[in-house]
């Protein structure tokens, strides 16, 4: 019978104190939205924001506080200058605000989010990482060091929003220029006013500015003929003709085998960081030489860390 009492006890104690353990060593997953003096702030943080999880293919309703949270934990790098994530999160929720109002004016559009006004793809929306999986991802000692910063970031600059002509502009973002940001013709070829090519010289200086990506040969041949159905003829120096880049100097057109293929064509065959890059090939090896990473459209992630840096405010 006493063994019975003391088996008894010890799972009363783990009942008790495990939840406060796990609470204390990993943080309060359910904290409460922060409030302010501001009821329309509040109003805002507290907004219900229709979320579709392509894991699960269900979508949630989540707090636009959460979500914007979730957003630039997700795209930015916690150890940014405050500055710098508050200027991520005004992108980011301009960006949603702008994906609402499509909804809302394009009930019967089909943008892939089952009704929902974003989703949690990366690639089609914007990237989204929770409390728990940013503790998985980074680690206990810099997600209780970095993720608070994310926290007041958002809770100070979050409802304010971008706007051209009196509308919320399309917030496109990016990690790295080549040097310059791109303009959205030579990504998309649309013209938007306000994505044009500018200066962001500070980019050159990052670690990752500039990275290759080498195939040989025979791993190139089989890249275009199993996404083009392009034979390469047998003489590899007779592979590239003329290259033209772009004001921005990203590749506006590269012609390989006599037929001309868009820079940001090639970079996702080959699933390069941008399209920015130079290209040799060797009697073995196609190499390319990439400068920046990512579409190059909109602000400059780690030039907007700069510029903080300086001192420039969001």
């Amino acid at each position: 019978m006493r063994r019975y009492r003391i088996i008894a006890l010890l799972l009363f104690v783990l009942m008790v104190f495990v939840p406060y353990v796990t609470v204390s060593i990993f943080g309060n997953f359910e904290k409460e939205t922060p409030h302010t003096d501001d009821p329309e702030k509040n109003e805002i943080f507290e907004m219900e924001i229709s979320l579709y999880r392509t894991k699960t293919k269900k979508v949630e309703k989540v707090k636009c506080y959460d979500y914007i949270c979730a957003v630039v934990a997700g795209e930015m790098q916690a150890n940014y200058d405050p500055e710098a994530l508050k200027a991520q999160t005004v992108a980011a929720f301009t960006y949603m605000i702008n994906k609402m109002n499509y909804v809302k004016e394009n009930p019967d559009s089909d943008i892939g989010h089952h009704g929902a006004y974003v989703c949690d793809d990366y690639t089609h929306c914007k990237a989204y990482l929770e409390k728990q999986d940013a503790l998985k991802k980074w680690g206990e000692e810099w997600y209780k060091k970095y993720y608070p910063n994310i926290e007041n970031a958002v809770s100070e600059s979050l409802g304010r929003i971008i706007t051209y002509d009196g509308f919320p502009v399309n917030a496109v973002f990016h990690s790295v220029s080549n040097g310059k940001t791109c303009s959205a013709y030579e990504v998309w070829g649309t013209e938007v006013p306000y994505l044009q090519s500018v200066e962001c010289a500070a980019d050159k200086t990052a670690n990752d500015y500039e990275s290759t990506a080498s195939f040989t040969h025979e791993q190139f041949s089989s890249v275009l003929y199993n996404e083009l159905g392009v034979v390469l003829p047998n003489d590899y120096n007779t592979w590239l003709g003329e290259i033209k880049t772009c004001q921005s100097g990203m590749i506006d057109e590269i012609v390989i085998a006599g037929t001309a293929y868009s820079g940001t064509h090639i970079r996702k065959m080959f699933g390069l960081r941008s399209s920015t890059f130079d290209v040799k090939i060797t009697d073995k090896d196609v190499i390319f030489t990439v400068r920046g990473y990512g579409h190059g459209v909109g602000m400059s992630q780690y030039g907007a860390k700069a510029m903080a840096e300086l001192g420039y405010t969001y």
